[in-house]
């Protein structure tokens, strides 16, 4: 494995070459020791979909966010695209950059992946933040996704991608923001988008198992994606989690509410080392 890079503002964007030649895209920022935080982005989103809480974030913090495979340049994996196997590029990330303990922060697909990644390697998870997570993805959601999804094509359709993303919000995001958002989710090649979703299909009744973890759930009241008994169900399944709601907040709180949800994050460090 190796890795090339470039600097931008406080961020260092780098490529994780992996050894069949497949290249991962992630960003880092803050100190280069101490805490890990590593961040795992949504459907069908980048690393840039963490940049605001990546900002709000003390610098002695080191913060780490990937683009996972298939999304934000990454090279994709095979079909059907599963949480389980979308986690392997995060191990394999942490192992190439040293990360042996860390804090993983998932949104939406990626609190699914953050999850599989606890159960396979519970060595590597120091704690969980999980935003508007689910304990397994509903079955109404993953089939209302194929329809539209099956009939993709190269260049993809920006209409689709800005009313979906305009979708999870309750609140307004900066509008420079939100260009950054559909920008990248533009990156996502068609079949990439057809094998995410095959994924999550395929992994629809697939609820956690054995993660003990401590976790932290954010939830907005106003989500229309990841519903309340999705929260229900993981502090059920997650014998260490609790629940944070964000009044007034959807499917992203971490766009609408990023300062916020950095502090939370830093809290819930704080409580973790205490």
């Amino acid at each position: 494995m190796s890795t090339s890079s470039t600097i931008s503002r406080t961020f260092s964007e780098a490529t994780l070459y992996l050894a069949d030649g497949a290249r991962v895209n992630y960003a880092r920022s803050g100190a280069s020791a101490g805490v890990h935080v590593v961040f795992v982005h949504g459907w069908p989103d980048s690393w840039r979909s963490f940049q605001p809480v990546m900002a709000a974030l003390s610098d002695r913090i080191a913060a780490t966010s990937i683009s996972l495979p298939g999304f934000g340049g990454s090279d994709p994996i095979p079909s059907p695209s599963r949480p389980s196997g979308l986690a392997r590029a995060v191990v394999a990330l942490c192992d190439a950059l040293d990360i042996r303990e860390a804090v993983f922060v998932g949104h939406s697909l990626g609190t699914l992946v953050c999850q599989r990644l606890a159960e396979w390697r519970p060595d590597l998870v120091r704690g969980l933040v999980l935003i508007g997570a689910m304990a397994e993805i509903p079955e109404d959601v993953a089939d209302e996704l194929r329809t539209p999804v099956a009939g993709f094509t190269d260049p993809l359709d920006e209409a689709f991608v800005r009313e979906f993303q305009a979708s999870t919000l309750a609140a307004p995001v900066p509008d420079e923001f939100f260009e950054t958002l559909i920008t990248e989710s533009l990156r996502m090649p068609a079949a990439a988008w057809r094998a995410t979703v095959a994924g999550m299909r395929a992994d629809r009744s697939r609820a956690p198992s054995g993660v003990t973890a401590p976790t932290l759930l954010i939830w907005g009241d106003q989500d229309g994606l990841a519903l309340r008994d999705q929260q229900d169900r993981l502090l059920t399944a997650l014998p260490s989690a609790r629940l944070q709601v964000y009044r007034r907040a959807g499917h992203s709180p971490n766009w609408e509410q990023p300062q916020r949800v950095a502090a939370d994050i830093a809290g819930f460090i704080d409580q973790l080392r205490g």
